[in-house]
């Protein structure tokens, strides 16, 4: 299975061109370089965890770069969400700390 940093798409313009605004683990806020959109990146559980001999490869910590796309893991707040590729069931993400499998959202989108 791939584990890959978050990418998320600007809710606004779509661009991928996205910086974190903040330090990790404090809101989340993020901004597009394209559009001067600002918007957060939240998870939700979605009640599994990764299987144990799938979870070869998962950073257990979050992105060394604290520019870079980055969210909390709902279940126990690590910055170490990535990615799932293909995704599992529902779950579009994971936290390499708990392996929570999660579900990943945007809000408190504001246009600029």
């Amino acid at each position: 299975m791939k584990f890959l940093p978050l990418n998320p798409a600007c809710p606004n313009c779509g661009s991928r061109q996205i910086t974190y605004t903040c330090e990790p683990k404090c809101c989340f806020n993020h901004l597009c370089n394209d559009c001067n959109s600002t918007f957060q990146l939240v998870t939700e559980k979605s009640g599994g965890e990764l299987p144990a001999p799938t979870r070869a490869g998962l950073p257990s910590t979050g992105p060394a770069d604290s520019l870079v796309p980055t969210t909390g893991c709902a279940r126990c707040e690590s910055t170490a969400v990535y990615e799932l590729a293909p995704p599992v069931d529902a779950a579009t993400h994971v936290c390499g700390a708990c392996f929570a499998l999660l579900t990943f959202a945007v809000t408190e989108v504001a246009r600029n």
